[in-house]
């Protein structure tokens, strides 16, 4: 009788075992099967986070260069039909003939009918139809810059085979860095571009450039004198000649119709010709240039 009782007491206890043995690897199966999929999120969750952090710390340090240097990416192709000048061109644009005005550039004057031919002008515009004429260029716009100026010319950084020709055109000492209002995003480029054609006096820069002698203002014509009587003398107004070297404020008008005046000393003074024919005019001072609608040259 207890040898009976002690072999069903095994025969539990064994099936018993066998039980938790089948749900130990019933759970290490499911355990098993889980864990590479598990294991796989885990991993790309810590890998998106670290991928994350480390393009947060690269990223940064290279934004803030871009703001010093940007890199322009021209989206536009055209064909040149033709060169106006030293900083225009045409092109056949939405089916009809488009001016291009190249942004941050301004070359000496040649078509404008106010003005003379400029000094050096000639050699701009020349340049520029030796490297655009029958060409096909790339076009780039500045976001910092309206789409078109106020003549409805389409404003453009160009390129052709790679090469930034407003860029080139300063560096070769065809053009003057010229900023119209707002900063344009190669500003940067464009004046160390200028500073190192002036400090080698390349094209326009060069001492031997342009020289000319030197306008002087014109002589006003003598007051009249009243004559007066001995007994009048001492109230006659003193009628000296006017101080004529005091009046060397060049009143100009550029190409895009704008009053700018130059002082002496100034980036531009000596190149500036002024013509009085087409409003152009100088100024005994500051006060009398300002007062008559001019504005001050930025360099």
């Amino acid at each position: 009788m207890a040898r009976k009782a002690n072999h069903k007491f095994l025969t539990t206890i064994s099936a018993v075992v066998l039980l938790l043995g089948a749900a130990w690897l019933l759970a290490g199966s499911r355990l098993n099967s889980a864990t590479p999929e598990n294991y796989q999120s885990s991993d790309t969750f810590s890998s998106t986070y670290q991928s994350s952090q480390s393009s947060d710390d690269e990223v940064a340090p290279n934004n803030i260069e871009e703001t010093k240097k940007v890199d322009i990416i021209p989206t536009e192709e055209y064909a040149v039909e033709y060169v106006v000048d030293g900083d225009t061109f045409k092109i056949t644009y939405d089916g009809q003939l488009t001016s291009v005005r190249i942004i941050g550039i301004n070359t000496p004057e040649t078509i404008d009918p106010r003005k003379s031919v400029e000094c050096f002008g000639q050699e701009a515009s020349n340049y520029l139809k030796a490297r655009l004429s029958g060409q096909t260029v790339k076009l780039a716009s500045d976001p910092t810059q309206t789409d078109r100026d106020k003549y409805g010319r389409l404003l453009r950084y160009v390129y052709l085979n790679g090469q930034d020709i407003g860029l080139e055109m300063i560096q070769k000492g065809y053009g003057f860095e010229y900023t119209y209002d707002i900063p344009y995003q190669n500003q940067i480029n464009y004046k160390q571009a200028q500073e190192e054609a002036t400090a080698n006096q390349v094209g326009l820069w060069a001492s031997d450039t342009c020289v000319k002698p030197q306008t002087t203002a014109p002589t006003p014509a003598p007051a009249a004198q009243n004559h007066v009587t001995d007994n009048n003398s001492s109230n006659a107004p003193n009628n000296s000649s006017t101080d004529t070297a005091s009046c060397q404020i060049k009143g100009n008008i550029n190409s895009s119709g704008e009053h700018i005046y130059h002082l002496p000393g100034q980036s531009f003074y000596n190149r500036t010709q002024i013509d009085t024919s087409t409003g152009e005019r100088w100024f005994c001072s500051e006060n009398e240039a300002l007062r008559a609608g001019w504005r001050k040259s930025k360099v």
